[in-house]
């Protein structure tokens, strides 16, 4: 995509990371294509069905727990992650340090609902969604 940016074959491209950190001099960023969404919000999660749930609740409670104890451990040892994500990616270390890096959480509804803002709006699903709603309230 650069190529054709810097030729002029094209006025603007979606770049990702890890390539944007890599051509950061090379291109002007524009905007920043995932505030479209929010500034914030969930990127991945783990689903899972009410049958599956409801036999298995023990289950669920522990991966949320291991989930949300990753997450707040991963945010605090940024630099620690930076190895992992290059070993399990492939991507080079250096390369990986340079990225702009997510910042992990545990499962909230309101970091789901700007998703599913986007999928109605852009017709991914019929109809809007409260995410409050789908987000299981696990017993302790």
């Amino acid at each position: 995509m650069v190529p054709g940016l810097t030729r002029g074959d094209f006025g603007a491209a979606f770049i990702a990371e890890p390539f944007l950190s890599q051509v950061r001099l090379d291109v002007r960023l524009f905007a920043k294509a995932f505030d479209a969404i929010a500034k914030s919000f969930l990127i991945s999660s783990c689903f899972t069905s009410r049958a599956w749930l409801a036999q298995n609740p023990g289950i669920a409670r522990r991966l949320v727990q291991v989930m949300d104890e990753t997450a707040l451990w991963a945010n605090a040892h940024h630099d620690d992650t930076a190895g992992i994500i290059s070993k399990d990616t492939r991507i080079p270390l250096e390369v990986v340090r340079a990225m702009n890096r997510v910042r992990y959480s545990p499962l909230q509804a309101s970091l789901l609902q700007p998703v599913l803002n986007a999928a109605v709006k852009y017709k991914a699903i019929d109809r809007p969604v409260n995410a409050t709603d789908i987000v299981a309230k696990l017993p302790a």
